[in-house]
């Protein structure tokens, strides 16, 4: 049976975990990819706040680009076993020497399969983003990570010289508009994203809620393809919610789960019109329980809460 894992942000209740994972970089040496600027941060929290200022475009430390970090634990201990980061973009750099995915797996958890599943985790995530390729390059003498891309179906592009670090790296593209083979281990089913081997839309839920539970049943019910995705455990980032609700066509307030116990708490009822929609925005994706579930989201719609009628015309536009 596979390890089951998760891939989801970071947050300040793993930093413990964080600490050991660079700990075991230094210890062992090489390159702790995917981490972001882990390697100079010796407070997990101060890493956590340069992660954040990069997951929102208005913060993004000028010549670097938009980028969400995830971590990658094993759920039955809690140990963060690899860590992996998204660039929505290109820079420069990028473009010829980075990619849009670095990532990483800590060296005593090595050769049990997780690089292969975080990385198929982590081409679901580009899916939600709308990139219809993605770059990923390794090291020439990296055969361990070069076998990675190979099984989540990477092509070779060319080998470049790195100058900066003196790295002969290899290019390998993935078309993620190409249909996807089943995981050979099976391990995707117990992780945060699950993706059917069709197109597939993106299903944001929270187990527990009883109202996503009848709209996941829907779904299963009438053969909907989709990925699904934990919003406390993998809350969405304020650029997926700025795109979702312009393409919702709703009010900012209806992305608000105002039945929810944080809403009350934090008495957002008599705040929330006082705000500014930035404001609003960075609330939203500060807490994934703040936000309206269900979300079904695809190319074509995003519709928001549980209704059958809606929930049948997207499955129909869907398969059209």
């Amino acid at each position: 049976m596979p390890e089951e894992l998760i891939l989801r942000r970071p947050t300040a209740d793993d930093a413990p975990e964080l600490v050991s994972y660079r700990q075991a970089f230094l210890d062992a040496g090489g390159s702790m990819a995917g981490a972001g600027p882990l390697r100079r941060f010796e407070n997990p929290l101060d890493w956590l706040r340069e992660i954040e200022a990069y997951a929102r475009p208005e913060t993004v430390p000028e010549g670097l680009v938009q980028a969400t970090q995830f971590v990658y634990v094993r759920k039955r201990d809690g140990r963060i076993v690899g860590m992996l980061q998204v660039r929505h973009r290109f820079n420069a750099y990028l473009e010829k020497y980075g990619g849009h995915i670095g990532y990483s797996v800590r060296p005593d958890e090595r050769r049990k399969g997780y690089a292969k599943r975080m990385l198929r985790e982590g081409l679901d995530f580009c899916r939600t983003l709308g990139l219809p390729c993605v770059l990923i390059t390794c090291n020439t003498e990296n055969e361990a990570s070069r076998r990675t891309i190979l099984a989540n179906g990477g092509v070779y592009d060319c080998t470049v010289f790195e100058p900066e670090k003196g790295e002969t790296l290899e290019r390998y593209w993935i078309d993620l508009r190409l249909p996807q083979k089943a995981a050979p281990d099976g391990a995707g089913t117990q992780s945060n994203h699950t993706i059917s081997e069709e197109k597939s839309m993106l299903f944001v839920c929270y187990p527990k809620c009883t109202t996503c539970q009848k709209a996941q049943k829907w779904l299963d019910a009438h053969g909907v393809p989709y990925a699904f995705r934990n919003i406390k455990e993998d809350r969405p980032t304020e650029a997926e919610l700025r795109d979702w609700h312009a393409r919702s066509g709703l009010p900012l307030k209806r992305f608000f789960n105002t039945s929810g116990l944080q809403y009350k708490a934090l008495q957002l009822k008599d705040s929330l019109p006082q705000m500014s929609e930035d404001e609003q925005f960075a609330l939203l994706a500060s807490d994934g329980m703040l936000v309206k579930r269900p979300l079904l989201i695809s190319d074509n719609l995003v519709l928001v809460g549980f209704r059958e009628a809606e929930y049948e015309r997207a499955a129909q536009a869907e398969t059209a």
